[in-house]
């Protein structure tokens, strides 16, 4: 069979015919044969499907290559078509490729991977990476090529999430591991505090069994530090109430006048009328500040105070008389300890029979009448109870912190300074300090001491050859330097 025949039953079967050598189309001269003439295009007779026989060479020869060259034609369609049919297999294996990575990170995603961890964020920007490839449509050696690092990346992240999966697990013993050490430590703790709570009540019963025993109980430093400075605190709160005018100067009615006539000269326009708003203020807490010192403070309580004798005689009160009764011992030469003891014994019966004391009420009272002038006439009945209890406990906490103080064998006093006398800051610097200069500034400041605002806490010594100790300086406002001028005026 001659190679044209094997084209042409090729074209008929639906097969792509072989494109014809060179070598052979330059032979083709040579090799025809004289053949029957045909009118077919290829040189062929349709009745035999044999090569025609009369047909002349030239003519032979011409119809030979005019089917060839249709041949070539329709090879070279073909040959279109199946790179296009490979071109397309490949966009659809580098779309399969592209999705890879998709579906490892929904795998790892569902596996629960963290999204923060390094290779979720590489499988990430590869995935990224590959969309951007797939739509610059990569020729097919490249898409070949990167299937194969994607292949051999894809399997070191595999080997990598099996390293990272199994110290995963490792930590997750670890960690139930010191979960149950935890456990035992908290069993272990709870039956400790639950000793320790047994051994606080067995202290506290023995601690009872012998104050109970001593019939004295010890107050330290800093129990009489705290009630100290609370105090002084406080008398700063009360002093600074919004329900005061301070602005004002007030007018006193005859009978305030009457009933408190010191009163008088505090709201007076020589003295309250000429000073600025800061002093105003500072005035007034140094005010309440020496009521609370004249009432509670100095003051010798035995917790009695307002309570008569209930023999059917009315022999006065019980209070100055144990008063007096102290002050004897201490003329007659009875040491300080038996009176310290005397002392401690006899509050603690006072404080055993629940009788309420009535010195903080009636100090109450008189702090209360001193501030009444400056309330504004704007303030609310509800404020004015919130002021009255808030001075009443102002009181208590003071009578409370002056009992602390009697109720200890050591012997603590709250000192100030006579508003009469003329004292120089620089003869007690060792017990008070200025925090203000009435009517100017610090540079203006003199060396005399105008007024206490709260005075010192001081631990006197048991015995003479002690040195006192003072556990709080008293605060104090300083007189303004007269100046040249100023003198020359007077």
């Amino acid at each position: 069979m001659s190679r044209d025949e094997s084209r042409h039953r090729q074209l008929e079967g639906g097969r792509p015919p072989v494109p014809p050598r060179p070598s052979s189309l330059r032979n083709t001269t040579v090799r025809l044969r004289p053949r029957r003439y045909s009118n077919t295009m290829d040189g062929y007779d349709p009745t035999t499907g044999l090569p025609s026989q009369g047909a002349p060479p030239e003519a032979q020869i011409s119809s030979n290559y005019q089917g060839q060259e249709s041949l070539l034609t329709e090879f070279q369609v073909k040959v279109v078509q199946d790179m296009a049919g490979i071109q397309h297999g490949l966009n659809c294996l580098t779309q399969q490729v592209a999705a890879v990575p998709s579906q490892v990170l929904e795998g790892m995603a569902r596996a629960g991977a963290p999204e923060e961890s390094g290779w979720f964020s590489r499988i990430s920007r590869l995935h990224q990476q590959l969309h951007h490839q797939h739509d610059q449509a990569p020729p097919p050696a490249a898409s070949a090529a990167r299937l194969a690092e994607l292949q051999g990346e894809s399997k070191v992240l595999s080997s990598r999430n099996k390293e990272l999966q199994r110290e995963l697990d490792g930590a997750r013993r670890e960690l139930e591991t010191v979960r149950r050490k935890i456990g035992g430590m908290e069993g272990q703790l709870r039956e400790s505090q639950e000793e320790v709570n047994k051994l606080r009540g067995k202290e506290a019963m023995l601690r009872s069994m012998i104050l109970d025993q001593a019939s004295v109980q010890e107050v330290s430093d800093d129990d009489i530090f705290q009630g100290f400075m609370n105090l002084r605190q406080n008398v700063q709160k009360i002093s600074r109430s919004t329900a005061y005018a301070v602005d004002t100067n007030p007018l006193l009615s005859a009978a305030q006048e009457e009933a408190m006539p010191h009163l008088k000269d505090f709201y007076s326009p020589a003295s309250w009328g000429v000073l600025a708003l800061p002093d105003r203020w500072l005035r007034l807490r140094a005010k309440i500040y020496d009521e609370l010192h004249h009432r509670i403070l100095d003051y010798n309580h035995f917790g009695l105070f307002g309570i008569h004798a209930w023999d059917g005689v009315n022999n006065g009160l019980i209070e100055p008389g144990l008063r007096r009764f102290e002050y004897l011992l201490k003329e007659r030469g009875v040491s300080d300890n038996l009176i310290s003891d005397w002392r401690i014994s006899t509050i603690k019966c006072v404080e055993l029979s629940g009788i309420e004391d009535l010195n903080c009420t009636s100090a109450s009272n008189s702090i209360y009448a001193i501030l009444a002038p400056l309330l504004s006439k704007h303030t609310r009945p509800s404020d004015e109870d919130t002021l009255r209890a808030g001075i009443l406990e102002l009181c208590k906490d003071a009578f409370k912190l002056r009992m602390l103080m009697r109720k200890s064998k050591n012997r603590y006093l709250v000192k100030t300074i006579d508003p009469g006398m003329t004292v120089l800051l620089s003869a007690c610097e060792n017990t008070a300090y200025s925090v203000s200069v009435e009517g100017g500034n610090n540079s203006e400041k003199s060396d005399e001491i105008a007024y206490v605002v709260f005075g010192a806490l001081v631990k006197q010594p048991q015995t003479a050859d002690q040195p006192e100790k003072v556990l709080e300086k008293a605060h104090v406002v300083l007189k303004r330097k007269v100046t040249g001028a100023a003198r020359g005026g007077l």
